[in-house]
């Protein structure tokens, strides 16, 4: 049950938030551009252009702002839409194994799959799918538009863009394997926790209620010994794509300032290439944290 078989079911939905994705990015890449074009108004002393594109770059970022609520609000009924699906289907799988195959199981390892399980699945799976679908249609938008100001712009955004992506491929392995003990470590404590206030009426007769303190305590630090791990593990993926981020867009800004100083583009070109650069590697930041989050998601559909 990949979690893409999901987006297949409802692919008009996601089309649809594909396509306000597109009005979202396109008006951000508005104002960018004429916000740019309002400092070389300036810098010709052009009073009249630069309040005319000063209005039409506020009009944009106000269309962009207005575009967030829709997206989320739609996106999140797809998503609880697509989390009911596949709880469901978990259900199916667990009604057709045989009695003595669902015993082998306690009961709190099937609680841990309806609900934490599919926790994880919604926000490091099903968002970072929608996430990644939106940032890549934002780079494509504003690489599109970087290349007219000039060819040279382009070229170092997909080098940049490759080094992006690729970089923290070499830390998926530890990253899967510390999601995996997490998940696991979410089974254990739903069962220890199932399996202890099950035994309250037993303990209590026997005078040994202080044994669920010593499970809960025993239990809790087990649970965050792996999830220091996997959240150190990601945080490390995190911060190498952000590192790279950073000096991308330092990387473009640079050459932008070049061009100017060649007089090859105009000073206020030189503010829109650096705000596309930054629309640019922010969403390819986001891309690659929605890979790495899928990554950890990679593990538990397995499981399943």
């Amino acid at each position: 049950m990949p979690i893409y078989s999901y987006l297949f079911r409802h692919k008009l939905a996601v089309l649809g938030l594909l396509i306000l994705g597109v009005f979202w990015m396109g008006f951000q890449m508005i104002d960018s551009i004429y916000f740019g074009n309002a400092i070389t108004a300036i810098a010709n002393r052009d009073f009249q252009t630069f309040i005319r594109d000063m209005i039409i770059a506020f009009s944009a970022i106000t269309l962009f702002a207005i575009c967030i609520p829709i997206n989320d609000h739609f996106r999140e009924r797809l998503k609880q839409t697509m989390e009911a699906e596949l709880r469901n289907d978990i259900a199916d799988s667990i009604n057709g194994l045989k009695y003595a195959q669902v015993k082998e199981n306690d009961t709190g390892k099937y609680v841990s799959w309806m609900t934490n399980d599919l926790t994880i699945i919604d926000e490091q799976g099903f968002e970072n799918v929608f996430d990644a679908l939106q940032s890549l249609t934002a780079v494509l938008i504003n690489a599109i538009m970087i290349v007219k100001y000039h060819y040279s712009l382009l070229i170092l955004t997909l080098i940049l863009a490759a080094l992006m992506i690729l970089g923290p491929k070499i830390l998926q392995a530890k990253l899967e394997r510390e999601s995996k003990s997490y998940s696991q470590a979410n089974e254990q404590l739903t069962e220890t926790m199932t399996d202890t206030f099950d035994g309250y009426n037993a303990l209590y007769v026997l005078g040994q209620k202080h044994l669920i303190n010593q499970r809960v305590r025993h239990a809790s630090k087990r649970f965050g010994k792996y999830k220091v791990a996997f959240v150190t593990a990601k945080a490390e993926n995190n911060g190498l794509i952000n590192w790279i981020s950073v000096l991308s867009q330092a990387a473009i800004g640079v050459l932008a300032g070049s061009l100017a100083l060649n007089g090859i583009m105009k000073v206020g070109n030189v503010i829109t290439c650096s705000s596309l650069a930054g629309v640019i590697f922010g969403n390819l930041t986001a891309l690659s944290f929605a890979i790495v989050g899928l990554r950890t998601v990679k593990p538990i559909i397995k499981k399943f």
